[in-house]
């Protein structure tokens, strides 16, 4: 199955379990920028621990396995009994996988950086890492066929060829370039089907003999009949002599590939969501996995005239494997789920495997009421998990609460959790003890009817100190006694802020910190500046931010570069200094005496010298999706990603460069 996105990840990772992490001993920072001084003592990070990830959008099946990309993890599951999947091991990787197949004794994995990763399972119970080829990083998709890995590589613009009889020191065969630029692929045999785009975006599918190897040779191909520029080819299988191609706007795309020189178009099929992620096909049934809310049966016994036959209702169905009347499907929700299709075109609901942790939207630290020990709380989609921080690389599980759907914005304060949720405003926890999260209250307000549905109770940001909470929705600041969270109080609000309804990573957010009697506030539009005692806003500083961190009299502005400002008077705010660097779009802030931490997005982690008032970058590390914020505790920095989970890292002082390792092997599990 091809990908749709190719962020860069460099890291290497060990294998933690969902809510159970294995300690990493390796330390690494890279140096950016040598070249330039700075002022504060060199200091690295150690990733210590790392736990969940979201995402499960790639599978594949083999001799009672089967292997799913969840997050930045690949997990292997024994699916002998298709009711009691079981995790057996799981080995952690640099970036998500995307595109997952096997062959005998090994596992090729396409992560979302572009970079093809082999992995050997001769014992699926402990997988081991080999190597990564030496290519640049942009694969969508991979194919293996006997000793030969065949490569999507889209803006090289061709296949590539690779021989892994010998996978730890593999060897490259040859190209195969017609102008069709690679999205997906497919083997039979000796044949190889691409699917791909023209330089003109014009969708395309080319045959290729790979008797030898060394010398592809063309077939025929042609292009596909598509509806919109923008259209994007998601994946492509294989029946006899039938090609199966799924688009994200078109539906599928059915080709004959058997009609002498030139392959012809015989059918097409689509439905409400039109796109098609996934397809796999057998005995003149393809099955399809829409992206959205099913799997589709399709009997194409008479091509020109597919006829869905049966629906498998799974939200977010993203991709599927096909074995032995046996289809695997995942729900992009680190989820997999396994259908019987032995019986007819029904599928029938055999067993399921879930991870606990998936997407993780916001993360919070505090220290708990009771001790001084650090705790992390990670918010989901649905629910709040509370984490003992004590130990870095090995953070204890203390409890979990379910919240409504969907938890987009979190804070902590004096033993209480807020929960800033998309249809059910905030949600307030008793947090006192974390090992027992309990809803005590909600903050509902009443005037938001005359808003766009989908953005009634949708809370883009929430902080809260003592008994003032401040929320941000769409159009509105609401400052909330808390003093009774049984029963919060609306004090006023402010209209005619932020932008909303956008649903993009950090874009749709507001950072809110509360240092009284002064609320700051930031967007994509600027910092503003709010007395809490009547709720005006009595400064404004045009410097957009989607992350805000407040140190005496300075803040520090995330956005595409970190900005430093002056707040001793709030009402006329200043910039002192911005970074001349621009790596990514800076998600969020959190500092500590001469040091900014800061969650880039694709680019993961920077940490910044913050002794002068132009912030200085002294080095960064990725994650394996998108960091979107960053929680401090003691000796460590916790990290929640979109796709990667949390990573926990201890600081440490160490040289400016240091060698990672990269072979680690998955870990078994216990009963």
């Amino acid at each position: 199955m091809a990908i749709g996105l190719c962020a860069l990840a460099t890291m290497a990772w060990s294998a933690p379990f969902d809510g159970v992490p294995v300690p990493l001993d390796a330390t690494w920072g890279t140096d950016l920028f040598a070249d330039k001084a700075v002022g504060s003592p060199r200091m690295g990070l150690r990733l210590a621990s790392a736990i969940g990830g979201s995402g499960a959008d790639a599978v594949a099946m083999a001799d009672g396995f089967a292997y799913v990309g969840m997050g930045p993890r690949l997990v292997v599951l024994d699916i002998s009994d298709p009711a009691a999947p079981k995790r057996t091991a799981e080995l952690r990787l640099a970036s998500v996988p995307v595109a997952l197949a096997v062959e005998g004794d090994l596992l090729a994995v396409v992560g979302q950086d572009g970079s093809v990763t082999l992995v050997a399972v001769d014992d699926p119970r402990r997988p081991l890492r080999l190597t990564e080829l030496p290519l640049p990083r942009d694969a969508f998709d991979v194919a293996l066929a006997g000793t030969k890995a065949y490569i999507a590589q889209l803006f090289s613009e061709q296949m590539a060829i690779w021989d892994v009889s010998d996978a730890r020191q593999p060897g490259v065969i040859g190209t195969a370039a017609d102008g069709c630029r690679p999205l997906a692929l497919a083997v039979d045999g000796n044949r190889v089907v691409v699917a791909g785009k023209r330089e003109n975006y014009t969708a395309c599918l080319t045959i290729w003999d790979m008797a030898d190897p060394a010398r592809p040779r063309r077939l025929a191909g042609l292009n596909l009949p598509v509806d919109t520029d923008d259209e994007w080819v998601w994946d492509v299988a294989l029946e006899g002599k039938l090609a199966y191609v799924g688009l994200q706007y078109g539906g599928l795309v059915i080709v004959n590939m058997d009609t002498g020189s030139v392959p012809a178009v015989v059918g097409r099929w689509s439905r409400a969501t039109s796109a098609v992620r996934s397809a796999a096909a057998a005995g003149g049934l393809v099955y399809v996995a829409d992206g959205y809310s099913a799997v589709s049966v399709l009997d194409v016994h008479a091509p020109e005239r597919p006829t869905m036959v049966a629906t498998h209702e799974l939200y977010r169905a993203t991709a599927l494997a096909l074995q032995g009347g046996l289809l695997a499907v995942t729900n992009g929700f680190a989820a997999v789920e396994l259908l019987d299709v032995t019986a007819g075109p029904q599928p029938v609901p055999r067993g399921r495997y879930a991870a606990d942790v998936t997407f993780v939207t916001d993360l919070a630290t505090a220290k708990t009421t009771s001790s001084t020990s650090w705790s992390v709380f990670v918010l989901t989609a649905h629910a709040v998990h509370a984490y003992d921080l004590s130990t870095p690389s090995g953070p204890r599980r203390l409890g979990s609460h379910n919240v409504p759907c969907c938890g987009d914005a979190l804070a902590a304060d004096r033993g209480r959790v807020y929960v800033g949720t998309r249809y059910d405003g905030v949600v307030i926890l008793d947090a006192a003890d974390p090992a027992n999260l309990r809803e005590i209250g909600r903050f509902v307000p009443d005037d938001t009817s005359q808003l766009p549905l989908q953005d009634n109770l949708r809370v883009l940001g929430v902080d809260a100190a003592g008994d003032l909470a401040v929320v941000a929705m769409p159009d509105r600041l609401y400052f909330v006694d808390v003093s009774d969270p049984r029963a919060p109080e609306l004090l006023r609000s402010e209209n005619g802020l932020f932008v909303h309804g956008l649903f993009l990573p950090g874009v749709d957010e507001a950072a809110i910190e509360i240092v009284e009697p002064w609320v700051y506030v930031a967007d994509i539009d600027g910092v503003h500046a709010f007395h809490a005692t009547d709720g005006r806003r009595h400064g404004h500083i045009d410097r957009g931010a989607l992350g805000l961190d407040i140190l005496g009299n300075r803040a520090f502005a995330a956005y595409g570069s970190l900005s430093t400002l002056d707040v001793s008077d709030p009402t006329q705010m200043s910039v002192l200094g911005t970074t001349t660097e621009y790596r990514g779009t800076h998600q969020d802030v959190r500092v500590r005496e001469n040091s900014a931490v800061v969650a880039s997005g694709d680019e993961g982690l920077m940490l910044y010298d913050v002794t002068s008032s132009v912030p200085q970058p002294l080095f960064a590390l990725d994650t394996p999706g998108f960091a979107r914020h960053v929680g401090l505790a003691e000796d460590a920095v916790v990290v929640a990603d979109h796709d990667g989970g949390m990573s926990v890292f201890e600081t440490v002082a160490l040289p400016w460069r240091v060698t990672l390792p990269l072979v680690e092997r998955g870990g078994d599990v216990g009963p």
